[in-house]
């Protein structure tokens, strides 16, 4: 058994297989020390529960899933959008984003993403109470 390079910790692997991990990419995971393991899976579990906040020069729009604001209870305005392929919702920033937080009680981490010109989520279908989901 040999030390990780970046972390010197032992490792079963050959030290050189995890000299990305400084970086939290390694690009062998199935043999990474425990710890770099660890770490790659907050991560991922960081970045599953940050949602995106679009932003394009007229508005803004949460993307929140779909499944996520059912539960939530509220009813989304006509000036949200949904893409049923991929199962998420874009609250609205002015009418939807606060009714959602409110009912969640939270406000969970966010990204901003800056869109120039017309974001695609106004591209996408508007929400309906009638919609299946």
């Amino acid at each position: 058994m040999e030390n990780c390079i970046v972390c010197t910790r032992p490792c079963e692997h050959e030290p050189a297989l995890c000299g990305d991990c400084w970086k939290n990419e390694c690009p062998f995971p199935e043999i990474q020390c425990a710890e770099c393991q660890e770490r790659e899976e907050e991560r991922e579990r960081e970045d599953r529960e940050t949602l995106r906040l679009i932003h394009d020069a007229g508005h803004g729009w949460l993307e929140v899933p779909t499944q996520a604001v059912i539960a939530s209870g509220i009813v989304p305005s006509r000036y949200s959008y949904v893409d049923p392929d991929a199962g998420m919702t874009y609250l609205e920033e002015d009418c939807d984003l606060g009714l959602y937080l409110a009912a969640i009680g939270d406000e969970p981490p966010m990204t901003n993403v800056y869109i120039n010109g017309d974001a695609w989520v106004r591209d996408l279908p508007r929400w309906t109470t009638h919609a299946e989901f």
